[in-house]
């Protein structure tokens, strides 16, 4: 996930000069960081279903699943964080 992003971050601080569309914008890269998220959330779930009906017998699969899950879902978390927090600083400045 955090590959991810910053694979995203790069491509979007490159521009290519025979290109005529703009660089994703940073709605674009936090919607895409949000599909990810909700992408890695449906994985885990699929798998604990699956294990749970006996469908899958490495529960190390289950479990690295999870964990990425959940990791994605921390950094999301932290980045909403520091969203409203700029957000808060932007509107307590006096102009």
């Amino acid at each position: 996930m955090i590959n991810s992003i910053a694979n995203i971050a790069a491509s979007a601080a490159v521009k290519s000069a025979d290109s005529k569309e703009a660089a994703p914008g940073f709605s674009d890269i936090l919607k895409n960081m949000v599909n990810q998220t909700n992408q890695l959330q449906s994985d885990a779930d699929t798998a604990s279903v699956q294990f749970a009906n006996g469908e899958v017998n490495n529960v190390h699969d289950v479990i690295i699943a999870t964990e990425k899950a959940s990791m994605a879902m921390n950094l999301t978390i932290q980045v909403r964080n520091k969203l409203q927090d700029a957000y808060k600083e932007i509107m307590s400045m006096q102009v």
